[in-house]
């Protein structure tokens, strides 16, 4: 684990999206695009409305999702529409984002049509965003849920289904190995108690901990 520390969020938001943007150019440069991951929640709104400020060319960047909540599309709880939304808030092109919800209303046909849809993420990922709940959750991994165990134990690159304690219950995400196999990561936190959270989290043995234990170079951009 990396530790980042800035004054403010938005020192911490500037600088994390000149090292997406960094990212993004070099892989279009090398591979002719670039594939990245994105995680919802408040906490990195703003920095995706600092990121789509960058006048790069985005037709060329794949832009996934860690995990989704099981909602319809214009839910007031699907994070696809406020990922995307950030992102052309200060976009002069638009910027498009695939989304983990193809079908509300069966699940396991909607995991068989995303397996389709992120084909080219089990291939190669560039970069990928994490983000942490008080629970120390990180994506739809969970503490204490038996299909979030599975999505830390398969060695295999996997989008499957999780259970959160909270509305909605119902979770896409990526597997553990998945999300590991990024070339590029980080984690964005705010404030003094999940900080403490994340230092003790191997300890309490929470999900995060799969991805910022000494053997894994998790980069953690942190403001309180």
């Amino acid at each position: 684990m990396i530790l980042k520390q800035f004054d403010s969020q938005k020192k911490l938001e500037k600088k994390l999206a000149k090292y997406i943007i960094n990212i993004l150019l070099n892989s279009i440069e090398t591979r002719g695009t670039s594939n990245i991951l994105l995680s919802g929640g408040s906490t990195p709104l703003n920095l995706y409305k600092t990121l789509g400020s960058y006048e790069i060319n985005w037709s060329k960047v794949n832009i996934g999702l860690v995990d989704e909540r099981f909602v319809p599309v214009n839910s007031e709880f699907n994070n696809h529409s406020k990922i995307k939304d950030s992102l052309n808030e200060n976009s002069i092109m638009e910027i498009d984002v695939l989304p983990m919800v193809l079908n509300d209303s069966n699940f396991e046909e909607n995991l068989k049509h995303l397996t389709l849809t992120y084909n080219s993420f089990f291939s190669h990922i560039d970069f990928c965003l994490l983000g942490m709940g008080e629970d120390g959750h990180t994506a739809s991994i969970f503490p204490n849920d038996l299909e979030s165990i599975k999505l830390i134990a398969d060695t295999n690159k996997n989008i499957g289904s999780a259970y959160a304690p909270n509305h909605p219950t119902r979770r896409i995400s990526c597997n553990k190995t998945m999300l590991s196999s990024s070339t590029n990561n980080a984690l964005m936190i705010l404030g003094k108690k999940k900080l403490k959270i994340l230092q003790n989290s191997m300890d309490k043995g929470l999900p995060i901990s799969e991805f910022s234990s000494a053997k894994n170079e998790l980069n953690v951009y942190y403001a309180e």
